[in-house]
């Protein structure tokens, strides 16, 4: 993999995060308060082997939000990560033999609704895995 391949990885699961959160907080801090939740993907908590540069770019987003979150808490805005696995979408219905159970995807708005909420006020530099128990690890 070459350094342009690296780079189109960063730009499309990092750095797209990061000037949106840029972008956005000035706005929530003038109105005292916001909710941000990026969606990412489940392979933060557990790569997936054939997407070394998506796994790499993903999971510096998921330092940057931690990060990020704890620098804007103060200022009454939230940000998490909403991390699904797979759900049956269009998309990965086209493109994955299910091997297993498949999420619903209005479940998973369910979840990304309720990060957006004012009762979600202090979840924040939180990541939240929605992948019906598939991801093996702790943390």
């Amino acid at each position: 993999m070459g350094d342009d391949q690296f780079q189109a990885a960063l730009n499309a699961n990092l750095l797209t995060s990061v000037r949106l959160v840029r972008e956005a907080v000035p706005h929530l801090r003038a109105q005292g308060w916001g909710r941000i939740c990026l969606i990412t993907s489940s392979s933060i908590k557990q790569p997936i082997p054939t997407l070394a540069l998506s796994n790499a770019a993903r999971t510096g987003l998921w330092a940057w939000a931690k990060t990020a979150a704890a620098d804007i808490f103060g200022d009454g805005i939230t940000l998490n990560l909403a991390c699904p696995g797979s759900h049956a979408t269009d998309r990965m219905k086209a493109i994955s033999v299910p091997t297993g159970p498949m999420g619903d995807p209005a479940d998973f708005g369910r979840v990304v609704a309720f990060l957006c909420s004012e009762p979600a006020k202090f979840v924040s530099g939180s990541t939240v895995v929605v992948d019906g128990a598939r991801t093996v690890g702790l943390s």
